[in-house]
């Protein structure tokens, strides 16, 4: 008689477990899904791979005009889509076809930014990303 209660506990405590971790395993479930939908890095690499080919492909007396357009052309296409886009060029050398870059992309959920102080863009407010 023993054994059978033992056996009968030892279900019934395995089904409260069951069930237990049933409930809860959706709080102890990280959904990976959703960096999927986050595109600011994506969009900061493009930005920055294509302004270095714009300087890549100019010469001496393009190179500023071809940066500043670009520049100008990812400011525009990316606020329609509800980005912030700070682009500066410097260090610009139209020998060696290179250029040094102050980006910076910014939405309602990030901040990507590179060779910039975003507090100086962004004011204080970007540390609430």
């Amino acid at each position: 008689m023993k054994g059978q209660w033992f056996l009968v506990s030892a279900v019934m405590a395995s089904s409260a477990f069951l069930l237990m971790s049933i409930f809860l395993k959706s709080y102890f479930v990280a959904d990976s899904s959703k960096i999927a939908f986050y595109d600011e890095n994506f969009y900061f690499q493009n930005i920055k791979k294509q302004m270095y080919n714009a300087a890549s492909q100019s010469n001496c007396t393009t190179m500023d005009k071809n940066l500043n357009e670009a520049a100008k052309y990812f400011r525009e296409k990316m606020i329609e889509s509800g980005y912030y886009v700070y682009i500066k060029p410097y260090d610009t050398n139209c020998l060696l076809k290179t250029t040094k870059l102050q980006l910076l992309v910014a939405s309602d959920r990030m901040v990507v930014y590179e060779n910039i102080d975003p507090a100086k863009i962004l004011g204080n407010s970007w540390e609430n990303y």
